[in-house]
C-alpha cells in the first residue's frame, strides 16, 4: 500500500490554510461537544421537571387538598374539647375527644427535588423555573415539622391518668393552652396546604381526583368537609408561612 505522507507548507499562505483548517476542525468539534452536552442537560431538565410534577400532582398535591379540605372539621371538634375543659369535665371525657381529633399528616415528599440538586440538574434550570420549583419545595421541611409540633400538642389532650374526676384547675389551663395551640396550627397548616396548591399549580402539577378525595374524607369525617378555597393573596411569599 503507497502511503501519502503530508506535503510540507511551501510558503506562508499554504501554512496558514493548513492553521485555519486544523483550528477550524478543532472549533466544530468544540461545538458538537458543547451541542451534544446542552442537549443531554437539556434532557435531563426535562425528565427532573417532569419526576418532580409527577410526585408534586401524584403525592404531594392530594394530600394538602385533603388537609385543607378538613379545616372546618378540626375545628368544629376543638370547640367540643374546649366546651368540655372549660365545664370541667373528666380526663376521660377530654381524652375521649381528643382521640378523635385526628390532622390529615401529609407527607410532603421531596425526593424529586433533593435528586434534581444532589445531581446538579437544578443549577441548570433558568432562574424563573428554579425559583418557581423552589418555592413549592423548598418549605416543606418546615412544613412537616410544624405538622409535627401539631401532634405533640394532641398528645398533651390524650394523655393523663384518664380519671372519672373532673379536670383540675391546672390541667384545664394546660388542656386550654393545648387547644389554643391546635386552632393556631390548624390555621397555619391549613394556609400552608393552601400556599402549597397553589405554587403547584402554576407548575401543572395539581389533584385531579378531587371529588374522590372529598368523598373519602366526609366518610371519615362527616359532611364538615368542604373543598378548600384557593389563596386569596396570590402574593404569599413561603417565607410569610414560617
Amino acid at each position: 500500500m503507497e502511503i501519502h505522507k503530508p506535503k510540507a507548507a511551501h510558503n506562508w499562505r499554504e501554512f496558514l490554510i493548513e492553521i485555519g483548517t486544523i483550528t477550524c476542525g478543532i472549533l466544530i468539534a468544540l461545538s458538537l461537544e458543547q451541542v451534544l452536552e446542552w442537549i443531554q442537560w437539556h434532557e435531563r431538565v426535562d425528565q427532573a421537571q417532569e419526576a418532580m410534577r409527577h410526585e408534586l400532582t401524584y403525592n404531594n398535591a392530594p394530600q394538602a387538598y385533603a388537609r385543607a379540605a378538613i379545616s372546618g372539621c378540626l375545628s368544629q371538634r376543638l370547640d367540643k374539647i374546649q366546651a368540655a375543659v372549660e365545664a370541667k369535665q373528666s380526663e376521660a371525657q377530654v381524652a375521649s375527644l381528643a382521640a378523635a381529633y385526628h390532622p390529615f399528616s401529609v407527607t410532603w415528599d421531596d425526593g424529586s427535588w433533593k435528586s434534581a440538586t444532589t445531581t446538579g440538574v437544578s443549577a441548570h434550570f433558568d432562574k424563573r423555573t428554579y425559583d418557581r420549583w423552589f418555592g413549592v419545595f423548598g418549605p416543606l421541611d418546615y412544613f412537616q415539622r410544624d405538622q409535627n409540633t401539631e401532634h405533640s400538642l394532641v398528645d398533651v389532650l390524650r394523655d393523663g391518668s384518664h380519671g372519672v374526676a373532673p379536670l383540675s384547675g391546672s390541667d384545664a389551663d394546660r388542656a386550654i393552652r393545648a387547644v389554643q395551640g391546635l386552632r393556631r396550627a390548624n390555621q397555619d397548616n391549613t394556609r400552608r396546604a393552601q400556599y402549597f396548591l397553589l405554587r403547584a399549580s402554576m407548575l401543572h402539577a395539581q389533584p385531579s381526583n378531587t371529588n374522590a378525595i372529598l368523598d373519602d374524607l366526609r366518610r371519615d369525617y362527616g359532611p364538615c368537609v368542604t373543598a378548600p378555597p384557593p389563596l386569596k393573596d396570590q402574593s404569599t411569599s413561603m417565607f410569610d408561612l414560617y
